[in-house]
């Protein structure tokens, strides 16, 4: 499959809207009131500036208009806070919606040389967006737009076609429309090796996993790569022509999609099922489905998720007495942003603040529990650990915890504590 040149996009779009001015219809515009996102929810740009919010399921719950009429709408990302970026390929520019669906800022950034194809953000809250086509270059911006710096990598046959940073805050993994994954270190400016050649071009979507593989969409098949670049297994999907690609919160799968068909499949990376038929279908509104993003998608290069803890439910303030010789109940609170259900209770140390290595890394039940610790109808992640072992001083005046979700993404999260003796 090959991307339509900008002279065939800007006929088709031209197409389109005669057809719909001459039968009286248009673009169904963006809900007046906005659906918020929830953990594992599906965005699939399908033109005419236009990006479906879908439920898991595939229940169409709004479309956001991107004001661009962009032909294409390409790589999206989100920031800590929910709020969505999303790159209007033949519109040459960005826009970002909240984290319902509300219409921030169009443009945001820029200027872009040509097409601004794929966005991702790091642990500074700081957005890096690739361009093809003009300068092919990565610019960074910072959360409102402000230019900060500019990287020139090698392109090997179309720019900076989508990227993911690791979690180095260092290293940028990319493609460039050809058979490898290549690589570009933004903290020294420097190109670095290839990490993988010789897959099956033309490439284009790529995330970084938890465990340092890679995942990348080359043409009729998306690759899982090992940590050294060596191909550990393939997911063909027959007859379909595929460009975007994003992996679900839970870490176990991936979604991809067919570019021309708006074909949605959720693919399980260990077994390989989920290729033979799609989840559903995001009708393109011109000629493709060239974006594909998922809420609470995992991004190794985005740091930490920050996660809402609530010690000694129920109570305020949260006391603890040091010579208790108990346990200390931790909720880990699903949100909006945040399934907790999906935190491997082995993973999570919970104590002293100031000192991690001083924090209680086994649950007291070796298990912990599923409950709505706040009330709020959502299920809610209950572990306790002893008053002893977690570190915890006089004086101290908030306690926190990390960990890791079944899919092996970091967290953590503080609340406020009062010591007693």
């Amino acid at each position: 499959m090959r991307r339509l040149s900008l002279a065939l996009l800007v006929l088709a779009a031209m197409v389109l809207t005669l057809g719909l001015l001459g039968e009286g219809r248009s673009p169904a515009p963006a809900g007046a009131f906005h659906i918020a996102y929830a953990p594992g929810d599906v965005f699939a740009g399908v033109g005419g500036g236009q990006i479906n919010h879908y439920a898991p399921d595939g229940t169409l719950l709004e479309v956001l208009d991107t004001t661009s009429g962009s032909s294409e709408e390409t790589g999206m990302c989100f920031d800590a806070a929910g709020n969505l970026y999303s790159t209007n390929w033949t519109a040459g520019n960005v826009s970002k919606f909240d984290n319902q669906g509300g219409l921030l800022v169009h443009p945001w950034g820029g200027p872009f040389s040509t097409h601004p194809e794929t966005c991702v953000v790091d642990a500074a809250g700081d957005i890096y967006v690739g361009e093809v086509d003009g300068a092919n270059l990565i610019r960074k911006f910072d959360a409102a737009g402000n230019p900060l710096a500019t990287f020139s990598p090698a392109s090997e046959a179309r720019g900076t076609d989508w990227m993911d940073l690791a979690a180095d805050q260092c290293t940028m993994f990319y493609t460039s429309e050809g058979s490898s994954v290549k690589r570009f270190d933004v903290c020294t400016n420097t190109q670095l090796a290839d990490f993988a050649t010789g897959l099956a071009a033309p490439c284009y979507a790529l995330r970084i996993r938890a465990n340092a593989e890679v995942l990348v969409t080359c043409s009729t098949q998306t690759y899982r790569l090992n940590p050294d670049g060596s191909v550990n297994m393939t997911y063909p999907i027959a007859g379909e022509g595929l460009f975007a690609m994003n992996l679900d919160p839970d870490g176990l799968h991936f979604w991809t999609g067919g570019y021309s068909t708006g074909n949605i499949y959720k693919v399980d990376i260990a077994t390989g099922a989920g290729t033979a038929a799609p989840v559903f279908t995001a009708p393109p509104v011109v000629f493709s489905m060239a974006g594909l993003a998922i809420f609470g998608e995992p991004t190794v290069g985005g740091g930490p998720k920050e996660v809402d803890v609530d010690i000694k439910p129920g109570s305020d303030p949260n006391s603890i007495k040091l010579s208790n010789k108990g346990v200390i109940p931790v909720a880990i609170l699903t949100t909006a942003s945040f399934d907790a259900t999906t935190v491997d209770p082995s993973t999570v140390c919970f104590g002293d603040a100031e000192d991690a290595t001083q924090r209680d890394c086994t649950e007291a039940h070796a298990m912990g529990h599923i409950a709505d610790a706040d009330g709020d109808g959502d299920l809610d992640l209950v572990l306790h650990y002893e008053t002893g072992a977690t570190g915890i001083d006089p004086g101290d005046t908030e306690a926190c915890l990390t960990g890791e979700t079944f899919g092996g993404d970091a967290i953590q999260g503080c609340d406020a504590v009062r010591t007693l003796p």
